[in-house]
């Protein structure tokens, strides 16, 4: 019953924002933008069933944009929610890379039926630490989804393979996430050194149209 009250809302507000660029003042006056999503409160929300990805922005009291945030839902943990994503500009709108982490693909709104290589780029400062990077992607094969790793040979390099397979035109999400591992070392003392692997995921979800190119050599 709240996801129907929710989905209700959330419908009634997006209809009454022709503006897809809309901006919303929340209960602790921090502004937020609606551009293509929905406004993430400061409380924790939860969705029934669905992994979720929202964006949100903050702005300079001039009104150029501070930071651009997006937060991952996560369903099978109790849709514990983290920042997936974050993009920091300076006053004068240029990017704080130092202090973002988000890429950025070639991915184009229309791709062909079969099989197709596209590039995504990371940002990330953590990339001198790292040990490990692979793009993932859900692929369906038909009777069943599998998830393809493209690994990259030279974990310092932040340029990515995605590879799709669609068997059907039309329209779906392309889902998946950006896979990095890191090694921490954390200095004890002067002869002891502890070392901890971390692990983490950056959540990519686009959305496309499969064309059946085969219907135009008819």
């Amino acid at each position: 019953m709240k996801f129907l009250y929710f989905l209700l809302t959330l419908l009634a507000f997006l209809f009454s924002c022709k503006n897809d660029n809309k901006k919303v003042k929340s209960n602790n006056s921090i502004i937020f933008t609606t551009k293509n999503d929905t406004k993430y409160d400061s409380d924790k929300t939860k969705y029934n069933n669905i992994d979720t990805l929202i964006w949100y922005s903050t702005y300079y009291s001039s009104g150029n944009i501070k930071t651009k945030t997006q937060i991952y839902f996560d369903k099978s943990k109790g849709f514990e929610d983290y920042v997936n994503q974050k993009i920091s500009f300076s006053k004068n709108g240029d990017t704080l890379f130092n202090e973002s982490f988000f890429y950025r693909t070639n991915l184009p709104d229309t791709v062909p039926l079969g099989k197709s290589m596209y590039k995504i780029t990371l940002f990330d400062k953590e990339e001198i630490n790292r040990d490990e990077v692979a793009m993932c992607v859900k692929n369906n094969y038909g009777k069943q989804v599998f998830i393809d790793s493209f690994f990259n040979s030279n974990p310092k390099s932040n340029t990515l393979k995605l590879g799709l397979i669609n068997i059907t035109e039309g329209y779906k999400n392309v889902d998946g996430f950006i896979l990095q591992s890191f090694y921490k070392k954390n200095y004890i003392s002067d002869s002891i050194i502890s070392v901890n692997k971390i692990i983490r995921k950056m959540f990519f979800q686009e959305p496309i149209y499969v064309l059946d190119d085969r219907k135009n050599l008819k």
